[in-house]
C-alpha cells in the first residue's frame, strides 16, 4: 500500500485522507496545530520524512496556505505531489 503524506489535519485534510484510503493509499497527517493520534508530526517534518513518504499533498482549507505548501513540496527533489481524485467522482460531459 502506497503511503501519502497529508499536510493539514482539518476537515479538508481528513477528506483527503478518506479519498486516499479509497484509492488504496495510506494517509499519514502532519499538522502544526492539531494534536491527536492521526497526526504524526508538524508540517515542516515533511523534510525528514521524505524518504519514508515520497508522495505528499497540502490539504489546507486556506487557499494561500495550500499554495504555499504545495510549492514547497514541489521544490523538494524527489517529492511527488499528485492530484487526489475520489474514485466515485463524476464530471459532467458538458463541463
Amino acid at each position: 500500500m502506497k503511503s501519502l503524506l497529508i499536510l493539514g489535519a482539518g476537515g479538508f485534510g481528513r477528506m483527503v485522507a478518506e479519498t486516499a484510503q479509497a484509492l488504496g493509499m495510506k494517509g499519514c497527517i502532519l499538522d502544526d496545530a492539531v494534536k491527536d493520534e492521526a497526526v504524526i508530526g508538524m508540517c515542516c517534518d515533511y523534510e525528514i520524512r521524505h524518504k519514508e513518504y515520497p508522495v505528499a499533498v497540502a490539504a489546507f482549507g486556506n487557499n494561500k496556505m495550500r499554495l504555499y505548501w504545495t510549492d514547497k513540496l514541489r521544490r523538494k527533489k524527489g517529492m511527488e505531489v499528485p492530484a487526489i481524485v475520489h474514485p466515485s467522482a463524476v464530471v459532467s460531459p458538458s463541463a
